[in-house]
């Protein structure tokens, strides 16, 4: 794999965490390991996500999960492993018991002195590649893409440094590749530096430099973005965030925007929010320019019992590339005890896209869950 010298580093991070001296932690320490089970039946009424001659189906899924966390006062672990298993009623060459797997290591390590270090390593394959296709801060937004094998490898590190008590520079480094079986393959490294400062009781600025590189079939193209973030709590229900700054690509300047806005109420939240950035789609071997809204409301009708539900429209354009997807949501989630709970859930996505240069007309997807869920991972 070609990221193997990017794993290695958030590997090293890791067990650098680990290899502290003895006595460096004087507090208690903790490990902690836990499993849930998951019973998902479902209604698709697009099995294979495609405009014509859809496909119906009925799916049960078994989603075992396993975590296992260390914690002490300097050093945080987290490991995780999940796996589904799909039986299809109509289609039953689609049945796997591999039909979507995720492994991921997250560390932590807080020396002291206002210097924390991070890394992550994650792996994750499914048979929706649409799945992957999810850009940061709307995260129920993406592509409806035909339904195939597809892989992701990712990395992130990071490291902080307080300069004051108001104050904190970060450096991140990221790595992500995708690749659809027997397609495309593709790659985006992120290197960023960002500096965050406290400039009064309700307001913080961030300053963020980044510079992303996309590779793919021989091809690839570097952007660098300077954006300016101000946040302010409003009052102490209400969070403000606006997010500016020029994208160069090449020769072609564009905006990098974002602004979110977030109302807690007694028993709920309400929240907005928009992005347009640039980005990589599985699949496809070019970054292309992405923007998205997306409305949520969430309610809790009684102490255990919570109803989401939103909408959003999600744009992607590039070179021989363009969709726009609209999309509700709506979620019912049910706690009957501390470790057992009951998930519903509506999904209806309209797509419409040309990928590729050819059109693939309007693609209408409903999806409808019901979902049994036994323990709780870390």
């Amino acid at each position: 794999m070609p990221s193997r010298r990017t794993a290695a580093l958030s590997l090293c991070v890791a067990l650098g965490a680990v290899s502290l001296p003895p006595g460096a932690a004087t507090a208690q320490q903790r490990f902690d390991m836990s499993v849930s089970v998951a019973l998902t039946e479902s209604y698709d009424d697009n099995v294979f996500t495609v405009p014509d001659e859809k496909r119906r189906d009925v799916v049960s899924r078994l989603s075992p999960r396993l975590g296992a966390a260390y914690v002490s006062p300097r050093v945080s672990l987290l490991a995780r492993y999940g796996r589904d298993t799909e039986a299809f009623s109509r289609h039953s060459e689609l049945s796997t018991l591999r039909a979507r797997q995720e492994a991921g290591l997250d560390a932590q390590w807080s020396p002291g002195g206002g210097l924390e270090a991070t890394a992550t390593v994650s792996y994750a394959e499914t048979h929706t590649p649409g799945e992957f296709n999810v850009i940061e801060g709307l995260e129920l937004m993406g592509l409806e893409l035909r339904r195939s094998l597809a892989h992701r490898f990712s990395t992130t590190q990071s490291l902080s440094q307080r300069l004051g008590a108001r104050t904190r520079a970060v450096v991140e480094h990221g790595f992500t590749q995708h690749e659809i079986v027997g397609g495309v393959t593709s790659a985006m490294r992120v290197a960023a530096a960002r500096l965050e400062r406290q400039v009064g009781p309700a307001d913080a600025l961030r300053v963020n430099y980044g510079r992303h590189r996309f590779t793919s079939v021989g091809q690839a193209s570097t952007s660098h973005a300077l954006t300016l973030t101000w946040a302010r709590e409003v009052t102490p229900r209400a969070h403000l965030e606006l997010k500016a700054g020029p994208r160069l690509s090449g020769r072609t300047v564009a905006p990098e925007l974002g602004a979110a806005i977030r109302h807690r109420f007694r028993r709920g939240e309400a929240a907005l929010a928009y992005i347009q950035t640039e980005t990589g789609v599985i699949g496809h071997p070019e970054p292309v320019t992405a923007q998205g809204l997306t409305a949520t409301l969430s309610h809790s009708l009684r102490r255990r019992l919570t109803v989401t539900a939103g909408p959003g429209v999600f744009q992607a354009r590039g070179s021989a590339f363009e969709a726009t997807v609209y999309r509700m949501n709506l979620e019912l989630a049910w706690r009957l005890g501390r470790h057992v709970s009951i998930e519903g859930s509506h999904q209806l996505s309209l797509q419409y896209s040309e990928l590729d240069g050819r059109q693939r007309g309007e693609v209408v997807h409903n999806t409808v869950l019901l979902t049994l869920v036994a323990g709780s991972v870390n």
